[in-house]
């Protein structure tokens, strides 16, 4: 399961919360990339 965008929103990868994109800029998500050209959302928590 990756942390990519989804119909609803945004999932994060490291606990799999899902919001939607105004709550991820409102609570500053951050990304980090796979290695492999992937950015992968991770929320704050």
């Amino acid at each position: 399961m990756q942390g990519k965008l989804i119909e609803d929103g945004i999932r994060c990868e490291k606990c799999g919360r899902e919001v939607d994109e105004l709550t991820a800029i409102t609570e500053r998500w951050g990304y980090w990339s796979d290695g492999c050209g992937e950015l992968l959302p991770f929320c704050s928590e």
